[in-house]
């Protein structure tokens, strides 16, 4: 799979713009984040510079009562931002935002603990941290349900 921070002879592809190891290692080090996973290009292994980073986060119930509040923080460690906007509410919250002196786009999606929804099979997203292993059970159950 491509690492957007280690190209590869096999895989060559421009740099993603952003330093993701560092947002990863604060990721892990997150009490409040239960499970982390990239989907999109990222998800896919196919992101170049030009990719946004799509992203989905199940948090402590503790965490999503305050989740505006969580969501900055989590992006905070990405870099500035720039311009950030909401869209919907309810189990799961959704944000667009833009970071970095380059104005990276970002799609976040922060999700209760307990939030169970479809993902696309396995090959089309990357686990970053499942405390729980809520997130492999729901991949196992979207790859079950494909073949």
């Amino acid at each position: 799979m491509n690492d957007p921070n280690n190209p590869s002879p096999k895989h060559p592809f421009q740099t993603f713009p952003i330093p993701l190891h560092q947002f990863e290692a604060a990721i892990q080090a997150d009490q409040r984040v239960l499970g982390m996973l990239y989907t999109g290009s990222l998800g896919r292994g196919t992101a170049d510079r030009f990719s946004d980073l799509d992203m989905e986060v199940w948090v402590t119930d503790a965490a999503y009562a305050e989740t505006e509040t969580t969501m900055q923080e989590i992006l905070s460690s990405l870099g500035a931002t720039q311009f950030l906007y909401s869209r919907g509410a309810g189990d799961s919250a959704y944000y667009t935002a833009f970071l970095g002196t380059g104005w990276q786009p970002i799609d976040l999606a922060v999700h209760r603990q307990t939030e169970e929804r479809p993902l696309p099979p396995s090959a089309q997203v990357r686990i970053i941290k499942d405390t729980t292993q809520h997130l492999e059970r729901m991949l196992a159950e979207a790859s079950a349900q494909t073949v």
